[in-house]
């Protein structure tokens, strides 16, 4: 399948699995249990003009989207390598990358500082696991589709 196809479609299945894995600590916490959920709630909510309590479904619609696109981003980044990389590892390493961007932004869009608040400081660890899942199971698809 053509990178342009495979990695949004990756991209999408691979922010199903990392969506459901987020879910126990949505429950637990809310929407600071997870940093990129926090910012997706924010957008929504600066973007409609209404309360981001109000908006789970447009929050969850620019997570997915934002999902579809990285893996678009990914897939065609690995076309291009003059080096093959072996999809699974490197998507690891991507997510990695994107955790670290969802940190760097994370006070700048939400106004909220992770750093001592213990609540956000679990999130980034949920973060970073979640993102990790992405990166893999997006690897993961891209070598498969």
């Amino acid at each position: 399948m053509e990178p342009w196809i495979a990695g949004p479609l990756a991209g999408l299945l691979a922010t199903a699995v990392m969506t459901i894995l987020e879910v126990p600590a949505w429950r637990r916490r809310g929407f600071a249990g997870i940093l990129d959920w926090e910012q997706n709630q924010t957008m929504a909510a600066r973007l409609l003009g209404r309360p981001a309590e109000e908006l789970v479904a447009g929050g969850l619609c620019l997570h997915f989207s934002h999902g579809v696109l990285a893996g678009l981003v990914f897939a065609l980044g690995l076309a291009a390598s003059p080096v093959p990389l072996p999809s699974p590892a490197a998507g690891a390493a991507f997510g990695i990358v994107l955790w670290a961007l969802t940190l760097a932004v994370h006070a700048r869009v939400t106004g909220r500082r992770i750093r001592g608040d213990s609540v956000r400081m679990a999130a980034a660890l949920v973060s970073l696991g979640s993102h990790l899942v992405y990166g893999i199971a997006l690897g993961v698809l891209v070598l498969l589709l």
